[in-house]
């Protein structure tokens, strides 16, 4: 279902057939009967075997033992195995071993194999043959068939694909209110919307700047964060390819980068085109500090937060379209639309089975994990018990023991068991705090369905009325679980109600309707008398009004007009008189809204009269809506607040599921193509280039061809960095697919006129690999970038990621910005979550200082690698060798100040010397380069000076010097015999990420490698002289690490104070004054 299909405009040539169309015709039907044949075949063969479910080898082995089995057939590898119930499943047994030797293995007796029939069948046949041969021979006759067809479309004596050199750009019409995007929609990035704001300028009054002289810029490249207009809160819910997560937590997850690009993580997304949802990865993840916010209640208690130029979709009350619109235009008793039924789950989980998952659903419910390390529960219920009994037993060889004092609670005190509950994510917290623990959001459906049944055998029930309710004094538990169950297709209602007794707010959820037999199906109750109420309830009518289909009345109307039009039927008094003509008059005239089953039956009913209305646009609209995957729910409360807010970048279809509402994701390129009213055109970087040669180039044409029809307008190329980096670093020269489409690209950037009026707009996170013709004046005109957040704006993030964390009297969080410099928002936000888990992990209630600072070391060199035992000479050498890194940066004017010398090993170092600068500089002088060398050679002179020999711990600090002296020398013209040259630059031939050719000669080099040389030379004189000066201090250091291992600013300075060495004070050290 494409959701603008009201806006297309039949084609002028529609209906127009030549001789090649009719050709073309006549192919592509042969070549898809072939297509479909082969399916066919292949299908039916595959059909052939039952779908069974399979089982690991234990399973089997404890089946066998219980005596359920009745026989087991061996083909091979392959068991298939029949139970006495007449129940058949599929296992593998291990590889060349006898099967009845690996059950011996897993614990079954020789009489209880006795008793199993055991059928060994040979593989061989016409059957197991064709079953091997035909994966292998399929594919290619796939590929014969494919690359026959193509031969066939190719055509003149270009040799190029009719339809492979037309471009994919995707069009956003600027007259198109619904997907419009202004700079309105574009939170944040204030500096990048005033320089782009020239451009709009351009675009609407092009006259005044050609009058003058000025030519409109051709290009902008846009560096940095691509997608900051909109957000939502953190606590927002994705269903994700790991399972459950919060926006705010992606990081903790997920792999996210320092400019903001994200590995593996999969989202729900909504495919504009076919209407359905469907599996995607979102590129970016953003953290936009605390902004204010819209809060948006539906009457099914779902609730989305976002900034109010946020948009979601919602139905249109004029066309009953999907339409995105911004939280801050969306009023009372508007519509929403929720995904729903999406059906994702993890893949992976630490919980053991099922059953486990069951259990903690029980101790999330009626339990809970105390200080004492004792585990409670509390049922009446002999099902629960049993089952408790049971796990505790098989998992932690416990078993619980009844409360003398309390008839229902049960209590099991085991230390070890404890811990492993707490490693599943259940929290050792009060009731009103409890959530879904961690790995059963990540866990496959059978485990999240489990503990669902868990929670709803104890705090679920079956009202008289016939739903289905679950109450907890947890909100977040219960918003979680309301997320969970409409990921399985579960509609429910949620709510807070105070209770009398104690005045306390408590969350319910109701399942009403045709989702209470859902509610069965999927999840259901083990304790038998909830159990026997569901089914009663099930049995009964129920009311079908609650999945309701609002605003479709203009739609109907259209679909019931052709219908009548077209049908072949009588339409008699009797006819009038049935009920699909009496709904279709209630739906149109708004007195009657159809449900999600009156709408099935609504199309049924058209299709009978008319069948040849199935391909009709609007037919297939409500079919979707009617599919069971979109909830709507109307809003019944709006809010105003202010919250950090989150976001994803999602290429293609620009759009993510989050607590069950679809969220658009918007460009700031498109934001400029609307605020100047000009058509906008969008297309990836990767989806010029194909496999065949000529594509690429072929496809920039017609993209420019077309926007040139459509000027004035804006090209945008998202991620050009995939066409455009610097050319002759290939396979093939300079010849490669590639370079000839980025060719193309310059062509046709060269070729414009002043008056083409059309902007080319390019998004990069690597400006550094683009080809230098490509961003030269005259082709990209203008670079847009955002930086690193300074000292100031750190602090103010770091205020906000504390905000929900509690915090000791202790916390400086502007000494943690201090010492975070080059820190992005994500890093920051890393820092926070790692200080929290510091914090937990050693059961403390409050995240104290001295968290932060750990998590500042864990973020910038690693974890502690506390398993990494040094031998005494070991340790003596690293102290030695951390000391002499240490006072020679505090000794050395220009090097920045030491704040930590530790020798506990972290991530690749044996140790390590923290220092950083008094204040945030953009620019770093000579003096200050040549005293970093110094610092850097320190430990290597410390080694050479005590122990007369060298270790190959100081490797890395070699490479360190070694290349800070080359980029002087090289680079920034820092050497009094090269003189102010650059070396290295921005040209050369790059060839698999190095430079191949040198832009200087071998006298030169020569040159360049004795200049490196004496630089080196002379920070390890320096260093020299450091220690041996300070000797006593050097030693006094040594000594302490040895002795304490770790040496905090404070500690450390009061050895220099001691020896005699002035402290460095940001005065002393100010930088001159440069003219720039």
């Amino acid at each position: 279902m494409n959701l603008n299909f009201l806006n297309k405009k039949t084609s002028p040539n529609k209906g127009k057939k030549g001789k090649n169309g009719s050709n073309l015709s006549g192919s592509i039907a042969g070549t898809m009967f072939i297509f479909m044949l082969i399916t066919a075949v292949y299908l039916a063969v595959s059909d052939n075997a039952p779908v069974m479910s399979e089982i690991p080898i234990s399973d089997l082995a404890k089946s066998v033992s219980m005596g359920e089995v009745k026989k087991i057939l061996v083909e091979g590898e392959k068991l298939t195995i029949t139970y006495q119930n007449d129940e058949i499943k599929k296992s593998k047994k291990e590889t060349g071993s006898a099967l009845s030797q690996t059950l011996f293995n897993y614990g079954v007796t020789k009489e209880a194999l006795a008793k199993t029939e055991i059928e060994i069948k040979d593989e061989s046949g016409f059957v197991f043959v064709i079953f091997n041969i035909l994966p292998f021979l399929l594919p290619i006759v796939f590929i014969l068939l494919f690359f026959w067809y193509i031969s066939r479309q190719v055509r003149g004596a270009g040799m190029q694909a009719l339809s492979f050199g037309q471009s994919k750009a995707r069009i956003t019409d600027p007259n198109d209110k619904n997907n419009r995007v202004t700079f309105k929609d574009v939170a944040g990035c204030k500096e990048a919307k005033e320089e782009l704001k020239e451009i709009v300028d351009f675009l609407k009054s092009p006259k005044k700047f050609l009058d003058i002289g000025a030519r409109i810029p051709k290009g902008v490249i846009l560096t940095g964060a691509p997608g900051t207009g909109k957000c939502v809160t953190g606590d927002t819910l994705l269903h994700t390819s790991k399972g459950l997560v919060a926006i705010e937590d992606v990081p903790k997850y997920f792999s996210v980068n320092g400019d903001n690009t994200v590995d593996g993580l999969g989202i729900v997304t909504l495919d504009a085109k076919t209407g359905l949802l469907k599996s995607s990865l979102a590129s970016h993840w953003y953290h936009l500090g605390e902004q204010e916010t819209l809060s948006m209640v539906t009457d099914s208690g779902l609730t989305i937060e976002g900034t109010p130029e946020h948009p979601v979709i919602a139905l249109d009350k004029d066309t009953g379209h999907f339409i995105f619109k911004r939280l801050i235009d969306i009023s009372q008793d508007e519509w929403l639309v929720v995904g729903s039924n999406t059906q994702i789950f993890g893949s992976y989980t630490k919980i053991l089975s099922p059953d486990v998952a069951y259990f903690l659903g029980i101790l999330t419910g009626d339990g809970c994990l105390t200080v004492k390390d004792r585990i409670i529960f509390s049922t009446a219920d002999p099902e629960i018990l049993t089952h408790m009994q049971k796990v505790a037993k098989t998992t932690f060889n416990s078993e619980f023991s009844k409360n003398s004092s309390r008839p229902y609670d049960y209590e099991l005190k085991n230390v070890e068991a404890k811990a492993r509950i707490l490693s599943w994510g259940l929290k050792e917290t009060y009731a009103r705090h409890k959530e879904i623990p961690e790995w059963v959001r990540f866990a496959p459906k059978e485990y999240v369905c489990q503990f669902l049944q868990g929670l709803f055998d104890t705090d679920g029930c079956v009202e008289k009325s016939g739903s289905v309710t679950f109450s907890s004094s947890s909100k977040i538990l219960v918003d979680q679980v309301q997320v969970m169950l409409l990921n399985l297709g579960i509609v429910v209602r949620s709510y807070e109600r105070r209770k009398k007794y104690n005045n306390q707010l408590q969350s319910y959820i109701v399942i009403y309707g045709d989702f209470v037999e859902k509610f069965q199906e999927q999840i259901g109750f083990r304790v038998e008398r909830k159990k026997v109420r569901l089914s009663a309830v099930c049995v009964r009518q129920k009311n079908t009004n609650i999945n309701l289909i609002p605003l479709q009345g203009v739609l109907v109307h259209k679909v019931w007009k052709e219908a009548v039009m077209s049908t072949n039927r009588t339409l008699n008094r009797e006819f009038y008189s049935q009920s699909l003509y009496k709904n279709t008059v209630r739906y149109i005239s708004g007195e009657r809204t159809p449900s999600q089953n009156g709408m099935n039956s609504f199309i049924n009913g058209i299709l009978g009269l008319s069948p040849n209305l199935v391909r009709m646009p609007e037919i297939a609209h409500l079919k979707n809506l009617s599919s069971g995957k979109f909830f709507f729910t109307k809003i019944s409360e709006i809010k105003k607040s202010r919250a950090v807010v989150y976001d994803l970048t999602v290429p293609v279809t620009h759009n993510f599921l989050a607590n069950g509402f679809i969220n658009h994701n918007t460009l700031l390129a498109r934001a400029v193509a609307g605020e100047a009213g000009v058509p906008f055109f969008h297309l990836s970087g990767s989806e010029f280039v194909e496999m065949f040669v000529g594509v690429g180039a072929s496809r920039v044409r017609d993209l420019f061809k077309m926007a040139k029809k459509s000027a004035p307008a804006i090209i945008f190329v998202d991620e050009i960095d995939a066409i455009g980096r610097t050319r002759g670093g290939g396979f093939g020269g300079g010849n490669d697919e590639r370079e000839q489409t980025l060719n193309q690209i310059l062509v046709e950037m060269d070729g414009f006129e002043p008056n083409d009026k059309v902007i080319v707009m390019a998004a990069t996170n690597r400006p550094d690999v683009l080809d230098p013709a490509l961003i030269r004046p005259g082709r990209f005109d203008r670079k847009v970038m955002l930086d690193l957040p300074d000292r100031a704006d750190r602090e103010e993030i770091l205020q906000i990621h504390a905000g929900k964390k509690p915090l000791a009297e202790d916390i400086n969080l502007k000494l943690i910005a201090e010492r975070t410099p080059g820190f992005s928002g994500a890093d920051l936000y890393s820092l926070m979550n790692e200080g929290a888990i510091l914090a937990a992990r050693e059961n403390r209630k409050k995240v104290f200082q001295f968290d932060l600072i750990r998590a500042i070391e864990k973020v910038m060199l690693g974890p502690e690698r506390k398993s990494h035992l040094l031998s005494k000479k070991e340790k003596e050498i690293t102290a030695y060798h951390e000391a002499g890194h240490a006072l020679v940066a505090s000794v050395l004017p220009y090097a920045d100040p030491v704040h930590k010398v530790s020798i506990i090993a972290r991530g690749n170092a044996g140790g390590y010397t923290l220092k950083l600068p008094l204040e945030e500089r953009r620019l770093q002088s000579k003096k200050e380069f040549i005293d970093d060398i110094a610092m850097s050679l320190g430990g290597y002179v410390a080694e050479q000076m005590i122990f007369g020999d060298v270790t190959t711990g100081p490797s890395s600090d070699l490479q360190v010097a070694t290349n800070l002296a080359r980029a002087m020398v090289t680079r920034f013209g820092m050497s009094d015999v090269i003189g102010p040259i650059a070396l290295v630059g921005a040209g050369g031939r790059p060839q698999y990420g190095e430079m191949v050719e040198k832009e200087f000669s071998e006298t030169v080099s020569t040159k360049v490698d004795a200049e490196v040389s004496r630089i080196v030379s002379d920070g390890l004189k320096s260093a020299e002289k450091v220690l041996t000066e300070n000797r006593k201090a050097f030693d006094a250091i040594a000594h302490k690490l040895i002795e304490v291992e770790t040496l905090e600013q404070e500690e450390y300075e009061k050895i220099l104070t001691a020896h005699g060495i002035l402290l460095k004070k940001k005065e002393i050290i100010a930088p001159t004054e440069t003219q720039i």
